[in-house]
């Protein structure tokens, strides 16, 4: 059923650049969208598609800052008079242009921050934050000579500078601020010089229920990229040494396809890849199954995937890459590695089933303490309360 509002609806603007594959970060902004409109706001977007993007001169500048897109949003401000505007991805289709029009009708802001572009531009850290391609701490000088994004160095000074923008554009704002996903992407990017006292954090939730089991289930599952910095290929080869494994199901697409197109070809590594599935698939996937596994090798920001598996009551098995402990806490199984012994000692529980059954009743209840939509919907009241007043 659609809502109904009038003229005295307050009005939120909400700016999101698509990425060119569906992710999380997609997912995580069409929720929080739907949840505005659930409180009482009407939800005006202002979404542009990266895969529009041509691959010439004024692209690349425009990534810095794009004049069509702030006249654009300068007039939509003005024209709406939002209550506030909220701030998803802007690389590169939008660019910083949305935080200057915005600055200039002086509209409070909540800006969101799912990666960590803003002070690397690979996006990605370590734990001890250092870019994960180069090592690099503070001046990314090093990230462009190695060409961190997208193996380009001018891609990575054009990213540079964006984020210089995206910083230089909120200096001294104070009806501005950022949402981090977690405490621990907060620290980190406290470290790169972000100031404490403009970040708020605010955890992705999913909108979605289904009910879930606590039946011990069968086998395990990994849900996400395919990709390096997450762990699948090592994960994959301490697999296939461990004796009498359980079934591993892999659902996801990426650069590292076909390393699980080929442990999946093979009938004695007791690996199966599913590919990309549709979002109720993967949660009645999770739901079958024993348990879950995030063996991320980086400084994840949050771990959706680990909400996902906990909202069917499924544990996770994971690594300390970022948020990972923080989220899933005391419901799940911590990996001190991904060797083969490290990860057999993780499977046992599968085999004490008493364990197993109230591993999942936890990680149930954490779920919806803390990531539901219920529990999202107070939260993001009080973040829009603060910038409003200031």
């Amino acid at each position: 059923m659609t809502k109904q509002f009038d003229e005295t609806t307050p009005v939120v603007l909400m700016f999101h650049a698509r990425y060119r594959t569906l992710g999380g970060e997609e997912r995580s902004f069409d929720e929080e969208a739907s949840l505005l409109e659930v409180i009482g706001f009407r939800v005006e977007r202002f979404e542009l598609s990266n895969t529009d993007l041509r691959s010439n001169f004024l692209s690349a500048i425009g990534s810095i800052f794009n004049p069509i897109v702030f006249i654009k949003a300068l007039r939509k401000m003005r024209r709406s008079n939002p209550k506030f505007v909220y701030v998803n991805n802007l690389w590169p289709a939008l660019s910083p242009a949305v935080l200057w029009a915005a600055r200039i009708c002086n509209i409070p802001t909540l800006q969101a921050l799912r990666n960590y572009r803003i002070v690397c531009p690979s996006g990605k850290l370590t734990n001890e934050g250092n870019c994960l391609n180069c090592g690099a701490f503070t001046f990314p000088f090093k990230c462009i000579a190695r060409g961190c994004y997208n193996h380009s160095r001018i891609q990575t000074a054009l990213v540079s500078l964006f984020s210089w923008n995206v910083r230089i554009s909120n200096a001294r704002r104070r009806n501005h601020a950022y949402l981090a996903t977690s405490a621990t992407t907060r620290d980190l990017l406290v470290r790169h010089g972000i100031s404490s006292d403009r970040i708020r954090i605010r955890h992705n939730f999913l909108a979605s229920f289904v009910e879930p089991s606590f039946d011990i289930g069968s086998g395990v599952i990994y849900v996400g990229r395919l990709s390096e910095e997450k762990g699948i290929a090592e994960i994959i080869s301490s697999w296939i040494e461990i004796k009498d494994a359980p079934l591993l199901t892999l659902v996801g697409d990426g650069p590292l396809a076909d390393i699980a197109r080929r442990a999946s070809n093979d009938e004695a590594s007791n690996i199966r890849w599913l590919g990309i599935q549709p979002a109720s698939a993967v949660l009645n996937l999770l739901k079958a199954s024993s348990l879950s596994i995030v063996p991320s090798q980086w400084a994840e920001p949050f771990g959706r995937a680990a909400i996902e598996s906990m909202s069917v009551g499924t544990p996770v098995i994971h690594t300390n890459g970022g948020a990972l402990t923080e989220i899933v806490g005391d419901t799940g199984i911590l990996l001190n590695d991904l060797t083969s012994p490290s990860v057999s000692r993780a499977l046992g529980v599968i085999e004490d089933h008493l364990q197993l059954t109230e591993l999942r009743r936890r990680a149930f209840e954490r779920y919806y303490a803390s990531y539901s939509r219920i529990a999202a919907t107070e939260d993001i009241r009080q973040h829009i309360e603060a910038v409003v007043e200031n």
